[in-house]
């Protein structure tokens, strides 16, 4: 739980030190179009990986008696 809450609480600070810090040497259009491009491409990535994903949340360990069991990759 505790790293759960520093993610979300340093990730904004992080991302705006960062972004400030793109827009100070490349301009503030060019950074935007670079964080854009950069949160699509992991948007893509995820999404084309979401069913695999959702198949092994869902699934229980090995040897678990109820549910099935995950398939190896």
């Amino acid at each position: 739980m505790a790293l759960y809450g520093m993610i979300f609480r340093a990730g904004p600070a992080v991302g705006a030190v960062l972004m400030g810090t793109l827009s100070e040497y490349l301009g503030l259009r060019l950074a935007l179009a670079l964080g854009a491009i950069l949160s699509a491409g992991f948007w893509l990535a995820t999404r084309f990986r979401h069913k695999f994903m959702a198949a092994g949340l869902e699934c229980s360990p090995m040897g678990a008696p109820e549910g099935r069991p995950c398939q190896p990759a």
